[in-house]
């Protein structure tokens, strides 16, 4: 009997999953500072420097890692 041959490990999920937290968090901090600071200033910028963090994540990062996932999928696949 020939066992089947090992499979290669999965790749975990992790970066993107923690690029959206991230990126959750950046935006949640910016509009809570919105909504309770008296100061609106800081609010704003920190809302816009969150947008750029969250296309960063969500666009460059999370992205590359899930279709490099995708093309080890396809390898794999007999």
């Amino acid at each position: 009997m020939n066992p089947d041959p090992p499979t290669p490990p999965r790749r975990s999920r992790l970066v993107p999953r923690l690029c959206w937290f991230a990126s959750a968090a950046a935006i949640a901090f910016a509009l809570v500072w919105i909504a309770v600071a008296e100061d609106k200033g800081p609010g704003i910028f920190s809302g816009l420097i969150a947008v750029v963090i969250a296309r960063i994540l969500l666009g460059d990062i999370a992205r590359w890692h899930e279709e490099e996932e995708a093309e080890r999928r396809n390898a794999d696949r007999p």
